[in-house]
Protein backbone atom coordinates (compact mmCIF):
# COMPACT_ATOMS: atom_id res chain seq x y z
CA UNK A 1 0.00 0.00 0.00
CA UNK A 2 1.18 3.62 -0.53
CA UNK A 3 2.56 5.66 2.07
CA UNK A 4 0.32 8.18 2.19
CA UNK A 5 -0.05 11.01 4.73
CA UNK A 6 -3.64 10.16 6.68
CA UNK A 7 -3.75 14.05 7.50
CA UNK A 8 -3.98 14.81 3.24
CA UNK A 9 -7.26 12.33 3.17
CA UNK A 10 -10.10 15.13 4.49
CA UNK A 11 -8.14 18.11 2.54
CA UNK A 12 -8.61 15.59 -1.02
CA UNK A 13 -11.70 14.46 0.13
CA UNK A 14 -12.94 18.12 0.55
CA UNK A 15 -11.25 19.06 -2.64
CA UNK A 16 -12.99 16.34 -4.68
CA UNK A 17 -16.72 17.07 -3.12
CA UNK A 18 -16.07 21.38 -3.60
CA UNK A 19 -15.25 20.23 -7.47
CA UNK A 20 -17.89 17.86 -7.90
CA UNK A 21 -20.57 20.19 -6.87
CA UNK A 22 -19.55 22.56 -9.41
CA UNK A 23 -19.86 19.95 -12.07
CA UNK A 24 -23.29 19.09 -10.64
CA UNK A 25 -24.38 22.66 -10.99
CA UNK A 26 -23.72 22.32 -14.58
CA UNK A 27 -25.12 19.36 -14.71
CA UNK A 28 -29.27 20.77 -13.26
CA UNK A 29 -28.33 24.00 -15.02
CA UNK A 30 -31.51 24.17 -17.47
CA UNK A 31 -33.75 22.61 -14.58
CA UNK A 32 -32.60 25.60 -12.12
CA UNK A 33 -32.79 27.83 -15.10
CA UNK A 34 -36.43 26.95 -16.11
CA UNK A 35 -37.82 26.90 -12.25
CA UNK A 36 -36.19 30.53 -11.88
CA UNK A 37 -37.61 31.29 -15.30
CA UNK A 38 -34.48 32.82 -16.52
CA UNK A 39 -32.35 31.81 -19.83
CA UNK A 40 -29.54 29.11 -19.41
CA UNK A 41 -26.73 31.75 -19.85
CA UNK A 42 -28.42 34.39 -16.91
CA UNK A 43 -28.59 30.80 -14.57
CA UNK A 44 -24.98 29.90 -15.61
CA UNK A 45 -23.67 33.25 -13.59
CA UNK A 46 -24.84 31.11 -10.34
CA UNK A 47 -21.56 28.82 -11.17
CA UNK A 48 -19.42 32.08 -11.80
CA UNK A 49 -21.05 33.52 -8.42
CA UNK A 50 -20.27 29.97 -6.25
CA UNK A 51 -16.70 30.10 -7.69
CA UNK A 52 -16.35 33.78 -6.97
CA UNK A 53 -18.22 33.04 -3.24
CA UNK A 54 -15.52 29.84 -2.82
CA UNK A 55 -12.62 31.92 -3.67
CA UNK A 56 -12.92 34.64 -1.27
CA UNK A 57 -14.31 32.40 1.42
CA UNK A 58 -10.66 30.30 0.93
CA UNK A 59 -8.90 32.92 1.17
CA UNK A 60 -11.05 34.35 4.45
CA UNK A 61 -10.89 31.39 6.10
CA UNK A 62 -6.87 30.96 5.70
CA UNK A 63 -6.06 34.48 6.84
CA UNK A 64 -9.52 34.14 9.44
CA UNK A 65 -7.90 31.82 11.65
CA UNK A 66 -5.08 34.04 12.47
CA UNK A 67 -7.01 37.10 14.39
CA UNK A 68 -8.82 37.03 17.15
CA UNK A 69 -12.29 37.52 15.55
CA UNK A 70 -12.43 35.06 12.48
CA UNK A 71 -15.98 34.17 13.15
CA UNK A 72 -17.45 37.84 13.55
CA UNK A 73 -15.31 38.35 10.37
CA UNK A 74 -16.93 35.59 8.36
CA UNK A 75 -20.09 36.83 9.72
CA UNK A 76 -19.51 40.19 8.42
CA UNK A 77 -18.30 39.09 5.06
CA UNK A 78 -21.47 37.20 4.30
CA UNK A 79 -23.51 39.56 5.74
CA UNK A 80 -22.02 42.12 2.48
CA UNK A 81 -22.02 39.41 0.47
CA UNK A 82 -25.84 38.77 0.62
CA UNK A 83 -26.73 42.89 0.80
CA UNK A 84 -24.89 42.85 -2.68
CA UNK A 85 -27.12 40.26 -3.96
CA UNK A 86 -30.14 41.74 -2.91
CA UNK A 87 -28.80 44.85 -4.11
CA UNK A 88 -27.68 43.84 -7.24
CA UNK A 89 -30.21 41.09 -8.06
CA UNK A 90 -32.04 42.69 -11.09
CA UNK A 91 -29.60 42.82 -13.07
CA UNK A 92 -29.40 39.02 -13.15
CA UNK A 93 -33.27 39.10 -13.81
CA UNK A 94 -33.64 38.44 -18.42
Amino acid sequence: MLNVNKKLIPLALATFGLGMSEFVMMGILPNIAKSMNVSIPSAGHFISIYAIGAIAGGILIEHGFDYEFAPLSGTIFALVGFILLILFRKRFKD
